[in-house]
């Protein structure tokens, strides 16, 4: 399957949530699938192509998972350890776009494998720029194949987005 037709998967389980990531996606001029499920158990479900999301032509492997922490069930943290112990995606990026702007979180999040962590900001104009960054980390860069390859990683520090390489 070629990179174009990678999904990105968003795991978030607010509706308003999902909706207005997607609507930053399309303002960002990002046009590349974005699937949602709503915990990290359809995550998983997802991830391991099981029961509808067996059909890859309508739910791709994705290219980019985006993780809320706040999710009923197996949180994002669970879902992240999860994500940590199979080989098989440690080439997707994950990022955390979240609420929670716990320095605590961000560590463990980082500790567990993710790439960027994002706080949900208060301001359309802040979450396309954030979406932005994403897209110069994955889909629409020249650093597309570093970060798929897991040598550039996107982080969020004193409110500014940028990309940082990865020793």
């Amino acid at each position: 399957m070629s990179l174009s037709t990678k999904a990105i998967l968003l795991v978030e389980d607010q509706e308003k949530d999902s909706q207005l990531i997607r609507w930053a996606f399309r303002q960002a001029n990002i046009r590349r699938p974005i699937s949602v499920v709503r915990d990290g158990q359809q995550a998983i479900a997802y991830l391991r192509g099981f029961a509808k999301y067996r059909d890859r032509s309508r739910y791709p492997v994705p290219c980019l998972i985006i993780i809320d922490l706040s999710l009923p069930g197996m949180n994002g943290f669970q879902l992240l350890s999860w994500l940590k112990m199979q080989p098989e995606f440690d080439q997707v990026p994950r990022v955390v776009l979240t609420a929670s702007n716990q320095e605590r979180d961000r560590k463990q999040a980082e500790m567990l494998g993710c790439r960027g962590y994002f706080v949900k900001p208060p301001g359309l104009d802040k979450l396309v720029e954030i979406i932005s960054t994403l897209a110069r980390c994955g889909a629409r860069s020249n650093a597309r194949h570093l970060v798929l390859q897991g040598r550039l990683e996107c982080k969020v520090q004193s409110s500014e987005c940028r990309v940082l390489e990865m020793a």
